[in-house]
């Protein structure tokens, strides 16, 4: 925001707190008033709700900093939770002459349209708001966000989407008869659409100094409906037309008449657009219908769902209750409201129109709300939360969303075989929705928990959730004693275990098998490979190890899917998989068994991990619970069986 607007906004705050200031202790002062010669006041709504103004909010937002010490941040999250938004609403009452709209008249009834996302009046300009649709005219530049922000006198939200929610409300009924069959809403001709219209930079010119700048009705294009030019055969028709409906709003602008200027007029699709359509009246219905639909940026139905299929059974267009609309919006964007009528017979009656729209006047910083998409290198959307870059998401490594996408689209690809199980009505990974993310060290990427859609041509899905942590790899490790006994004779093993918190399991001392990981030297790295150097003095080296893993994957047959060769512990709900390796040493009876003696699992006060030595003929009991005990002691047992280990 400019210096400009810096030096107004804090007049009108520090006004508004001076005025409460003043009658702060004046009991029994009729308030009704108290704000009226102050610019940009908040009021009272119909259901006896303050809707504040934005001057409102950063008043309310200082009072709240200066009286808690809270941080900004977590200030606009308690308005995001009290929904303490900027409402604006357009309101249109036909009660004394209701509206019809209809094939003897006009098919699509311009209603009414909110003001510009982000401001709160007009600026003493006209934007007609319940009167005619924008110019049939393109739009070539729009306003810039700085220019923008110059336009008011009050503070303008700073989210790239910034609408919480718009809400239409329109009563109506249809001509109450039908000669068409099924249910409640379907069949029924009568409809209402949203439409968006965009402020034309040229036409608005500079931002006034000081500010508002007005706005006016010949600075809108249109976005929705579309515009094209006039049908060189349907000109003359068109202007008949226009002389025998004189009295009804024109859908189209009159051009100069100019032969090489081209005539645009509004584009209109014969059914209804399950993109836009925002209600269809009961059909056959001749009783008033009070319809309130609300789209709001939270909303997540998917179009093929059966919450999507259900919306278009209860009259709404089934593409409208995935909140894109809403959370697409920007600041300038003006959203309308259209009466619809088809075919001979249908008759629309409009009583009342409105559009409410809501929307933070500061951004609050809430993954849960916002996000933005981006596209995988084989084109499937991505949906990213605020906070979580694209940069940072395909540096995810080594759990990189990439490599999980590429494994499951090589799995999906083999369903083109005719003999595969699903290969008559394959399964398609449609999309990625990534709903949260933690960051390891401030800046890296650990761990990411989304959803997928990946279904078919009958509309089935597979189960999409997911936590991608990636790989890790556990470590068997096999202490034998070093004495008089011949080298062939092992059967005498202790394992290796530590003991550390896994709060995952609610675990302040969990027995398991040492995991860390295997670095680019082929070295054992981790928390228990640095307490086995410490306490025993061993590092893993390169040569030491076996990989279990990979010894077992040799007897099977090819793996088409490209899976790693390794144990997926929770293949329902995460992509980890933990590569086994195994690693023999061979320790003097005397030291093994000092060890034995020290290393039970009991910790130092403040120790956070310890280690445990125990018979590997116990191993299976004292490991039960953890599943890289049971799949190493596993894939040893069968491999020494078929003498490769």
């Amino acid at each position: 925001m400019s210096s400009m607007s810096f030096r107004i906004i804090p007049d009108h705050i520090m006004r508004r707190i001076s005025r409460m200031n003043q009658f702060a202790n004046v009991s029994g002062t009729d308030d009704s008033n108290t704000n009226s010669d102050i610019p940009h006041t908040g009021k009272h709504n119909d259901d006896g709700h303050y809707d504040p103004s934005p001057i409102d909010v950063a008043v309310v937002r200082i009072m709240l900093a200066k009286a808690t010490k809270l941080p900004v941040d977590i200030i606009d999250g308690i308005f995001e939770l009290a929904q303490y938004w900027v409402h604006t609403v357009t309101a249109a009452d036909y009660s004394d002459s209701p509206l019809s709209v209809s094939t003897h008249s006009s098919q699509n009834r311009f209603l009414v349209r909110s003001l510009p996302i982000g401001f709160t009046s007009e600026h003493g300009g006209d934007l007609d708001l319940k009167g005619q649709p924008a110019p049939a005219k393109h739009l070539h530049d729009e306003i810039p966000v700085k220019t923008l922000a110059r336009m008011a006198d009050y503070p303008l939200p700073k989210l790239q989407g910034p609408v919480r929610k718009i809400v239409f409300k329109f009563t109506s009924h249809d001509q109450g008869w039908s000669g068409e069959n099924g249910g409640l809403y379907e069949n029924s001709w009568t409809w209402f659409e949203a439409g968006l219209e965009r402020l034309e930079s040229s036409v608005v010119g500079a931002a006034q100094d000081p500010p508002p700048t007005a706005l006016n009705h010949e600075a809108l294009r249109p976005i929705h409906p579309t515009i094209g030019e006039v049908e060189p055969e349907q000109q003359e028709q068109a202007e008949t037309e226009e002389k025998e409906d004189a009295n009804q709003p024109e859908i189209k602008e009159k051009e100069e008449a100019d032969v090489e200027k081209p005539q645009l007029e509004y584009k209109f699709s014969l059914l209804h657009d399950p993109k836009w359509t925002v209600s269809r009246n009961k059909r056959a219905h001749r009783d008033w219908q009070d319809h309130t639909i609300t789209w709001a940026c939270w909303d997540d139905v998917k179009p093929d769902s059966d919450a999507g299929k259900a919306l278009e059974e209860n009259g709404r267009g089934r593409e409208t209750g995935d909140g894109e609309f809403v959370r697409n919006m920007k600041l300038g964007d003006v959203v309308t409201l259209w009466a619809k009528a088809r075919f001979p017979g249908w008759i629309n009656t409009i009583k009342a129109a409105s559009i409410d729209v809501y929307w933070p006047a500061r951004s609050a910083r809430l993954q849960s709300t916002m996000s933005r998409q981006i596209q995988s290198k084989d084109g499937i959307p991505i949906t990213l939360p605020e906070g979580l870059t694209e940069t940072q998401l395909s540096s995810f490594k080594p759990f990189n969303l990439q490599t999980w996408m590429s494994t499951l689209s090589r799995s999906l690809a083999l369903q083109s075989d005719a003999a595969h199980p699903f290969g008559a009505d394959p399964y398609v990974l449609r999309s990625v929705t990534v709903q949260a993310f933690d960051l390891f060290g401030g800046a890296r990427v650990g761990f990411v928990k989304l959803t997928a859609v990946v279904s078919n041509g009958a509309g089935e899905s597979l189960p999409a959730a997911a936590l991608l942590r990636g790989p890790s790899v556990a470590m068997l490790v096999m202490l034998i004693p070093d004495d008089d006994a011949p080298a062939g004779s092992d059967d005498e093993r202790y394992v290796l275990f530590t003991v550390q918190p896994r709060v995952p399991a609610a675990s302040l001392g969990f027995v398991e098998l040492p995991a860390g990981m295997v670095d680019d030297a082929g070295n054992f790295k981790g928390v228990a490979a640095q307490e086995m150097q410490e306490e025993l003095g061993i590092t893993i080296a390169e040569e030491d190890l076996t990989c279990l893993s990979d010894l077992a994957a040799e007897g099977e047959e090819t793996q088409a899917e490209s899976l790693p060769a390794a144990m997926f512990p929770s293949a329902g709900g995460c992509d980890e998989h933990i590569t086994i390796y195994s690693c023999e040493r061979r320790i003097p009876r005397n030291e093994l068994q000092s060890w034995s003696g020290r290393l039970t699992g009991l910790r130092d006060h403040g120790e956070k991990i310890t280690l445990k030595i125990v018979p590997m003929k116990d191993a299976w009991r004292v490991g039960a619970r953890d599943a890289k005990t049971l799949g190493a002691l596993a894939l040893w047992e069968g491999l020494r069986r078929e003498g490769k280990v």
